[in-house]
């Protein structure tokens, strides 16, 4: 298409033909063409350039042709290759929605079936709570007490979860629906949990040291203030945003250190028979057919 701009591939096909002539031209002046001498006073310079000049074009085209199949080759094993990875995760994936999940041996289309994942995440939430618990727990002296305040922090969410999970179920909801109103009941509880953590870490002593610095920072900068009344206002408003994202951080950091600590801690390899019973309790409610309604 004709833009009036220069075309960048027809400046490279031009470039490409002029160094192409440039070249015979030196092999035509140096006399190594490799071509036959010439036969007769009819043979001039300029046939003997042509001829080299279609010779070395015929040349570059066969080059290039080899190239081209080269690479039509390399890009259908690629194909191939792609094509053959792409059926290994369809029939992954097809095995696993045949298999019974691992936590309740029902039916689904995951290693997990959607009831268990909501479960599960309600387990999460729990022991994210309990471990918040234990990073806020303020008497170094009293471990039994601190594990009593954690188990207890955990237990509430697991029961703020199955009341909502029995309100679902009262009003006629699946069970999927229910796990799923048991999960956000979970987390809504470990989410307040947590802004209720913020206020006393928020005094803790790296805190104070994070709003020391802040404030000390803003008032390095008076002289960008009106008057020293409005630095120190700046300075700490500084240091409360200073102070609650530093709580915000321990919030995160002790939440970080319980998954780590439970990722390292050994499972036994012989399953919880409650858990596996009361996953597979919660299966088979609302099923056709079951004596549950």
């Amino acid at each position: 298409m004709d833009t009036g701009e220069v075309c960048r591939a027809c400046e490279e096909l031009i470039a490409d033909r002029r160094a192409l002539r440039r070249d015979v031209a030196a092999r035509l002046s140096t006399h190594s063409t490799g071509l036959a001498a010439p036969a007769g006073p009819g043979d001039t310079r300029k046939g003997m350039f042509e001829a080299l000049l279609k010779q070395e074009f015929t040349a570059q085209e066969a080059r290039r042709a080899v190239l081209r199949e080269r690479a039509a080759e390399e890009r259908a094993a690629r194909d191939a290759a792609v094509a053959a990875r792409q059926a290994q995760v369809e029939a992954a994936a097809a095995a696993r929605r045949e298999a019974p999940c691992q936590e309740c041996g029902r039916r689904m289309e995951a290693d997990v079936c959607g009831i268990c994942i909501c479960w599960k995440a309600v387990e999460m939430a729990a022991a994210e709570t309990g471990d918040l618990v234990r990073a806020t727990w303020t008497v170094p002296t009293a471990p039994a007490a601190r594990e009593w305040a954690a188990d207890q922090a955990a237990a509430e969410v697991r029961t703020e979860a199955e009341q909502a999970a029995n309100r679902g179920r009262a009003q006629g909801a699946t069970e999927e629906t229910s796990a799923c109103m048991a999960k956000l009941a979970a987390e809504l509880t470990a989410w307040e949990r947590q802004q209720s953590a913020l206020a006393p870490l928020a005094q803790d002593a790296r805190a104070d040291a994070e709003a020391t610095a802040a404030f000390e920072t803003e008032m390095r900068r008076t002289h960008l203030h009106p008057s020293t009344d409005d630095a120190r206002r700046a300075a700490r408003a500084a240091a409360q945003a200073a102070r609650k994202r530093a709580a915000e951080h321990l919030v995160a950091a002790a939440l970080a250190d319980g998954r780590e600590r439970r990722r390292e801690t050994p499972q036994s390899e012989e399953p919880d028979p409650y858990r596996l019973g009361a996953a597979r309790v919660r299966a088979r409610m609302h099923r056709p057919g079951s004596s549950a309604a």
